[in-house]
């Protein structure tokens, strides 16, 4: 048990928090933003665009993917970020059109990918899903040629 823990008094709530990559549970804290939140300047995400982000996410995201970082934005949206190695992506979801702008930069050589995907629709989070396959696929390649990762034998 850690020394901070142990001298708490016995019964005293401790505030975990939320894992950082726990997109649901992100989501909801958002919940709790007005107005101004950011300095006097803005739009607090509505209650209705973090139900269905939270539900579409739940539902179309896939589990074997990396879990972005995500943020409000100024605007009511939400920002998601994935740093994988030598790419920082991020999805920028307008709460209006419930469009995502994919953004990735490859910043070994400076390369810039752009796209927009229809998150309202099932194949845009197809296309979203496939996209960071993508880069984590090249993230593993690179992760195995560097001897970081390594291959289990099948034992049968």
């Amino acid at each position: 048990m850690s020394e901070l823990l142990s001298r708490r008094p016995a019964g005293e709530r401790v505030e975990v928090g939320v894992m950082p990559l726990d997109v649901p549970s992100r989501l909801d804290e958002f919940r709790e933003l007005s107005d101004g939140w950011l300095d006097g300047e803005g739009v607090a995400p509505s209650s209705d665009f973090l139900d269905w982000l939270s539900e579409k996410f739940d539902r179309n995201y896939p589990g074997d993917l990396p879990l972005p970082h995500v943020y409000p934005t100024v605007e009511g949206g939400v920002q998601a970020e994935w740093s994988l190695l030598s790419h920082e992506a991020s999805l920028s979801i307008d709460p209006d059109v419930r469009e995502g702008e994919w953004h990735v930069l490859h910043t070994d050589t400076d390369r810039q990918d752009m796209a927009v995907f229809n998150l309202v629709e099932d194949n845009g989070w197809r296309q979203l899903a496939q996209s960071v396959r993508a880069i984590a696929k090249r993230l593993r390649t690179a992760a195995q040629e560097r001897g970081w990762l390594y291959q289990m034998e099948d034992p049968a």
